[in-house]
């Protein structure tokens, strides 16, 4: 199945198996139909599957109907899908799968079941997966709303990605003014619903939201300056302004930075001028060194030099007077956040056998939550670098106070950024992909790969749901085995209080 072409699944249709050997037959055609592999025989041999007697293998076969590449191959032959799912309990699986790729086939003849499985499919899964396929311009559009307010923070997060994904419909400004305002604080829904109303050019609302963060935030303010890059004119200027009188070194940085990138952009624009000679007068008695020398800098532009700056600006330092008051960080989950003092770069490149034979060959990692605490089983014998590096981390608090920065519904959590608060730090280590014959399934527990240079240093995810694409791409180390629930309430921006391991 790793191997992909022809020749491979020629050779894995020539036999039939039992067990798990037919499941792993069954993820192994999926895989090299996941491949773009064209082929009117493992088509319909996975077709047949996704109504077998084993739920591992219409599971295995199901995952093939997900993956994009895989749809020119059956896209003709739905009718087979839609009659599987018909005889699917509301808890199947596959249906996980065969629902993405219905959605992603677009035909108007799917959306009854959609919508009917985003409705009443009894794992939230099922609904998050139901959701991307719905169209919020049809009869979707009502399910879409009531998603917002499922009790899995995963399904309303994937409702607000597919309501944004395209222009917000006019017919939902209202229901998402409302619901940003009644649910200020769930950052994974919020985002993206903020995002597109600045698009928009609808501001009220997000610049209400912006007013109310705590001094300090960080991680609130990685989704406001996300969500004021969308916005346009003198209004993102000002927010951006705003918060570079926040306390916080990273987000003053991060404002200045954005700040500067808008100047850049409005600098054949002369009206502006007097608002950014105002904002970089200011910014040049700032309490940061680095802050200060750049707005000295731009000051110093042909284009400022000589320009009166705005009368009357002011940088906004206080939310309006009929906003909410804001609330009480709890448990370190919205409050600042400083890396740990751990010298990363002093970890060891190899293996420590020693250290290794006395953690033994399945210690476990307990990772306490602001949701509860998650325990995975390691394998140390499979991925001896990768448990040592992270045990190593754990065991010195490295991860203590890390945010989960990164949630995508129905896929993956991720977590263990000790540079910045978003993901986007790039920690002074770097070691190689360690491959594993575990298999990305629920719970599985695996390292991040860095873009740079397809090595993995601090940061880990744990995936939702069976992840083939993800085999033998990434190192999968562990498995869940308490926390199933607190695993499915986490959301964007929760934190790891505490990392630990315990030695087996």
């Amino acid at each position: 199945g790793m191997l992909g072409g022809r020749r491979a699944a020629e050779a894995l249709l020539a036999r039939t198996f039992a067990g798990e050997v037919r499941r792993e037959q069954a993820r192994s055609l999926s895989r090299l139909a996941g491949a773009g592999l064209r082929s009117e025989s493992l088509r319909d041999t996975l077709i047949a599957w996704i109504i077998h007697d084993d739920s591992g293998v219409r599971e295995g076969a199901a995952y093939s109907f997900r993956m994009p590449a895989s749809l020119p191959n059956w896209v003709g032959r739905q009718l087979f899908l839609r009659l599987a799912l018909d005889t699917y309990h509301r808890r199947e699986r596959a249906a996980v799968h065969l629902l993405r790729g219905l959605g992603t086939a677009q035909d108007v003849l799917n959306g009854s079941r959609l919508r009917a499985w985003a409705a009443e499919g009894e794992d939230w899964r099922i609904r998050a997966e139901a959701i991307y396929g719905l169209d919020p311009m049809t009869a979707g559009g009502p399910v879409l709303r009531e998603a917002l307010d499922d009790p899995a923070p995963h399904v309303a997060a994937a409702a607000a990605e597919r309501l944004t994904r395209e222009a917000l419909p006019p017919l939902f400004l209202q229901p998402v003014r409302r619901w940003i305002r009644d649910h200020p604080d769930r950052l994974g829904v919020v985002g993206p619903l903020l995002a597109a109303l600045a698009q928009m050019d609808e501001h009220d609302t997000v610049v209400w939201w912006i007013r109310r963060i705590p001094p300090g935030d960080e991680r609130r303010w990685v989704v406001a300056l996300e969500v004021i890059s969308f916005m346009g004119g003198e209004v993102a200027v000002r927010e951006l302004a705003r918060a570079l009188e926040d306390p916080s070194t990273r987000v003053a940085r991060r404002a200045m930075d954005a700040l500067v990138h808008r100047w850049e952009l409005d600098r054949e624009t002369p009206e502006t001028f007097p608002t950014y000679r105002a904002i970089f007068q200011r910014a040049a008695g700032h309490r940061l060194d680095d802050v200060r020398r750049r707005a000295e800098e731009l000051l110093a532009s042909p284009e400022l030099r000589d320009v009166e700056p705005a009368a009357g600006w002011d940088t906004p330092t206080r939310a309006p007077a009929d906003a909410p008051p804001a609330p009480v960080p709890d448990l370190g989950a919205v409050s600042g956040w400083t890396p740990p003092t751990v010298r990363v770069e002093e970890l060891p490149r190899v293996p420590d056998w020693a250290y290794l034979r006395a953690l033994g060959e399945e210690p476990r990692l307990r990772l306490e939550t602001n949701r509860g605490v998650l325990v995975f089983r390691l394998r140390t014998e499979e991925a001896p670098l990768t448990v040592q590096t992270v045990a190593k981390l754990a065991e010195a608090g490295a991860y203590d106070g890390v945010p989960i920065h990164r949630v995508v519904p129905a896929f993956l959590m991720q977590a263990g950024d000790l540079m910045e608060p978003d993901g986007t730090g790039v920690a002074p280590v770097s070691f190689p992909v360690e491959r594993t014959y575990l298999p990305f399934v629920r719970g599985t527990l695996g390292m991040a790969k860095r873009a740079s240079d397809g090595g993995q240093d601090t940061q880990f995810f744990v995936t939702y749901r069976m992840a083939l694409e993800l085999d033998g791409g990434y190192t999968a180390f562990g498995w869940l085995e308490e926390g199933a629930e607190v695993l499915d309430r986490l959301e964007l921006f929760d934190t790891v209080l505490r990392a630990s391991v315990v030695p087996r």
